[in-house]
């Protein structure tokens, strides 16, 4: 089965909901030509809600560099942090999005929020305060 050391070299996909302390979404700097300050940079992720208690995420292709739009914004947190330390020690590189999702459960065969993004392929790795639930377990 694929290993931490397996995402060496790649660049990933990694979503992760908003929620303060762990992730905090603050806007570029402009007086730094638009870079963050703190965190690093993450784009919006798109949520598409089909019921009152389903979010199934959508990411966007990524922008080319220097398109900046209203999208666009600095994440910092502890979580942030975290994947930042993993991607330097491990070897890979990512983008970055966010959005405020619940973490996920399963309707209708389908999995929602952070863990759908995850198992429909959407992002790579999800990262947030996310609690062990028997059916998640699973």
């Amino acid at each position: 089965s694929p290993t931490l050391r397996d995402l060496g070299n790649r660049r990933l996909k990694i979503i992760t909901a908003v929620i303060e302390p762990f992730v905090r979404v603050i806007d570029l700097s402009p007086d730094m030509e638009n870079k963050c300050y703190l965190g690093v940079k993450c784009m919006a992720a798109n949520s598409t809600n089909t019921s009152a208690t389903e979010t199934y995420v959508t990411i966007n292709d990524i922008l080319p560099p220097g398109k900046q739009t209203e999208r666009t914004k600095c994440c910092e947190g502890l979580e942030i942090d975290l994947i930042d330390m993993l991607s330097k020690d491990i070897g890979f590189e990512y983008d970055l999005y966010w959005g405020v999702y619940p973490a996920g459960y399963k309707e209708n065969k389908s999995w929602t929020g952070l863990v759908g993004a995850v198992i429909s392929g959407t992002a790579d790795i999800s990262i947030g305060s996310i609690s062990i639930t028997a059916e998640r377990s699973q």
